[in-house]
């Protein structure tokens, strides 16, 4: 069973690209106009959580006769106080509570990274391979917001039906 859920957690990161919304009757509109459908509200210690819910698109997991069929989505989650001014370079420290619902619906930003030059294909393949260079540009649209703030998790779960007393497998990202 271990295996199973580490197998899981495993595909879920893997196939993220291939999430799309499904349709509910709680739904938010995100920034390319796609409705999305709410998730249930969390309970944190520091306060309530709610994201979105993403229907899993793939054929690999039709292939391997999984029943993932939806996710649920918490980005942008703060798990520490911000790493600047007279907290930088010290511990970091538990986030203030919050009060209301947090709208988990989009990643917070990324820390600061020095990212290879790739605008001159020919010259950057001199440097790199040509998985990499495409790998680098799928990536570079998501490091484009950075910042020393940077302390945030995105957390992805199955969706379960209400009353489902199992524990699910959940990647932190």
């Amino acid at each position: 069973m271990k295996l199973l859920d580490l197998l899981l957690s495993v595909l879920l990161l893997l196939l993220l690209p291939s999430l799309r919304a499904v349709s509910s009757e709680e739904s938010d509109e995100s920034e390319n106009g796609d409705t999305l459908p709410r998730s249930k509200v969390i309970l944190t210690k520091y306060g309530q959580v709610q994201g979105r819910v993403h229907e899993v698109q793939s054929e690999t997991l039709a292939e391997l006769r999984l029943r993932l069929k939806s996710v649920e989505v918490f980005q942008g989650i703060r798990y520490a106080t911000p790493p600047v001014g007279s907290n930088r370079w010290q511990p970091t420290r538990a986030p203030s509570p919050w009060k209301g619902v947090l709208q988990a619906t989009s990643p917070g930003p990324v820390c600061p990274q020095k990212f290879p030059t790739i605008r001159n294909e020919s010259e950057a393949l001199l440097r790199m391979s040509r998985a990499r260079m495409r790998y680098l540009q799928f990536l570079e649209p998501h490091l484009q917001r950075q910042s020393e703030d940077c302390l945030y998790l995105n957390l992805f779960a199955p969706k379960q039906d209400e009353g489902k007393s199992v524990f699910p497998t959940i990647s932190i990202w």
